[in-house]
């Protein structure tokens, strides 16, 4: 049987660089005489000197009609990122083309992108002067970041995904994670009245309505309203507004289970009618 034996031990590049230096390993077995039987070399690759990089998503939930993406990129290698460096998230097709019905004609999967060459300095080395043990530490950039995704990603399914690339200057990837999945977990682009201001007489009746994207797969309740002030204007559980006395007030539309609401003022004129 064979025996194997691993060697350990730290060496410092010498400060002309690393580049050309290499790892020669040379393997002698002494003979019974005090000779040596012909030595078995190894080499190594030659070091350079480059960037090396490492990328995740650590988080996609929605907030609102947004997504927050939480995401980090490391670089563990002796050399800085290069100018030019940019990450980008970007929106994945799981069941076909973006830009097809499937996906409401979606014509950019970039969400979003950005320079990050000066976030990315070469990996550090710290060396212990008593005993000459050392540890690495690579520089790492954390981000986050509020993507928008149309709602429309969400019709066929109520998820979808998306990826990280790192991109050097001339567009060639150097980096990308997997596939994140992200939910749509709750109505987006809730609007009442469309956004507009209701201004009625008093005693005069208006109606008020909700809309909002939603898919199969988020459950929908009912929809709550209530005026700030019921002594200028009052509502009923259909959304009919009703003016009672001049002044403004705001009228709240609460969209449950989710929580979501979206608001508008009530201006209520003086009638002497």
């Amino acid at each position: 049987m064979n025996t194997a034996n691993t060697v350990s031990f730290q060496w410092t590049v010498p400060a002309d660089g690393p580049e050309g230096y290499c790892i020669e390993a040379v393997i002698r077995e002494k003979k019974a005489d005090g000779g040596y039987y012909d030595a078995t070399h190894s080499y190594s690759d030659a070091f350079t000197t480059e960037p090396d990089y490492a990328v995740s998503i650590t988080d996609a939930v929605q907030d609102g009609d947004q997504f927050r993406v939480s995401y980090r990129v490391a670089n563990c290698g002796n050399a800085p990122a290069e100018a030019g460096t940019t990450v980008s998230l970007e929106l994945e097709g799981l069941y076909g083309d973006l830009d097809s019905a499937l996906y409401g004609y979606v014509k950019d999967s970039e969400l979003y992108r950005a320079d990050i060459s000066d976030k990315l300095p070469a990996k550090t080395v710290s060396v212990n002067e008593d005993d000459g043990t050392g540890s690495v530490m690579k520089s790492v950039y954390a981000d986050e970041q509020y993507v928008t995704i149309p709602a429309s990603v969400f019709r066929h399914c109520g998820y979808d995904a998306i990826t990280l690339s790192l991109y050097d200057a001339y567009g060639k990837i150097l980096a990308t994670t997997g596939q994140k999945l992200v939910a749509m977990d709750a109505p987006m682009n809730l609007s009442l009245n469309d956004g507009k201001a209701v201004t009625l007489d008093a005693d005069e009746t208006k109606q008020v309505a909700v809309s909002y994207d939603t898919t199969a797969f988020v459950n929908n309740g009912p929809v709550v309203f209530a005026v700030a002030d019921p002594t200028v204007a009052e509502v009923d559980e259909d959304g009919t507004l009703m003016g009672v006395s001049e002044g403004t007030t705001t009228l709240t539309a609460t969209l449950l289970p989710s929580g979501r609401t979206a608001e508008i003022p009530v201006t209520v004129n003086f009638s002497d009618t």
